[in-house]
């Protein structure tokens, strides 16, 4: 999970990547998972241009599985994405390639979600990314997306090396 340099949803917002078949949430920490969502929304929220058009999460979940799902996870996932645990704006949560039986994790969902945030759910396929993110956005994704073209280890060694530089900064400026 990791913001995407440059890449933009059509209204504007910025876009955070996210892969949920990686997350394990009934062998890992949720609280950790959760805090690691926290944590990349409020370094997006930094920027002058995430607070006024928001984050757009774009979510692949081609090889998703019930060993990635709990609904104590979601739920507190739906509850950072929604605002109501750390002040956010999330434009649009896009889920992406969801397996056929991932009905049934929607009518999970569906009442965890605001009437509000749900009209900012939709699921797509991956030819219909076009229809919400700005032109040539396939040079933009991650290469672990199909049709993502850019280095995925390169893109999350970038968000590294930027946080450490912007930290860095901040402790030598309380040391002032």
């Amino acid at each position: 999970m990791y913001p995407i340099p440059g890449l933009r949803a059509r209204s504007g917002a910025d876009v955070l990547y996210m892969n949920p078949s990686r997350l394990f949430p009934k062998r890992d920490s949720v609280t950790f998972m959760v805090d690691h969502l926290t944590y990349m929304m409020g370094c997006m929220l930094e920027r002058e241009h995430t607070l006024a058009y928001g984050i757009c999460i774009v979510a692949d979940f081609s090889d998703f599985t019930m060993a990635n799902f709990t609904v104590q996870f979601f739920h507190r996932m739906l509850l950072v994405l929604q605002g109501r645990l750390v002040p956010t704006r999330v434009e649009a949560f896009l889920i992406v390639n969801p397996p056929p039986w991932f009905g049934n994790i929607w009518a999970v969902m569906k009442p965890m979600m605001s009437t509000e945030f749900m009209a900012k759910v939709p699921r797509i396929s991956f030819n219909d990314l076009g229809k919400h993110l700005m032109p040539g956005y396939e040079q933009l994704l991650p290469n672990d997306i199909w049709m993502g073209r850019r280095d995925a280890k390169s893109l999350m060694d970038l968000f590294i090396q930027e946080r450490k530089h912007i930290e860095r900064a901040r402790m030598a400026a309380n040391k002032r």
